[in-house]
């Protein structure tokens, strides 16, 4: 028994440096920063302060960088089918790092066929949330019957992030 607690300390310090050596190289992991519950929270907190000011009835959706749901709302009233299409564009606007009407303006103006394209959502209300320049997550907002006050609407809770 007294060997095993000797060779303890021995197989710790031969340990060490592989433990140390694995840290010290970060060339093979990306890191990426990414939007956090608490603040995606926060986010859908003042959209729908302001939505409720503007007499619209919508549902918010925030996703991280990679496109997966971190906070969801539905405001009373609110279509149900406002929840998929929230999340939707929100997925869409992150994993492709851009505003959906981008993808909507294309379709439209190109006659491009970027609605079978999976992933991609050609529609407005969709907004790439960034921070310092990089992408950290994406915010969908569904509900209104009106692109353009949807739109204006997603324009408005994405101006909310800082």
């Amino acid at each position: 028994m007294k060997n095993i607690f000797l060779c303890l300390p021995v197989l710790g310090a031969l340990l060490s440096p592989v433990a140390a050596n694995a840290k010290a190289d970060d060339s093979s992991v990306i890191f990426r920063p990414s939007i956090t519950n608490s603040a995606a929270f926060d986010l859908i907190q003042k959209a729908t302060e302001t939505a409720k000011q503007k007499n619209l009835t919508l549902c918010f959706a925030v996703t991280d960088r990679t496109g997966n749901l971190v906070a969801f709302s539905r405001m009373d009233d609110a279509f149900p089918g406002c929840i998929d299409a929230a999340i939707f564009k929100a997925k869409s606007a992150s994993r492709f790092a851009r505003n959906t009407i981008l993808f909507y303006d294309a379709v439209r103006k190109e006659h491009l066929g970027m609605g079978f394209i999976p992933g991609i959502l050609p529609a407005v209300g969709g907004i790439a949330l960034k921070k310092d320049g990089q992408l950290v997550g994406g915010l969908g907002v569904s509900g209104d019957n009106s692109d353009a006050a949807e739109e204006k609407a997603a324009e408005d809770a994405g101006a909310l992030f800082h």
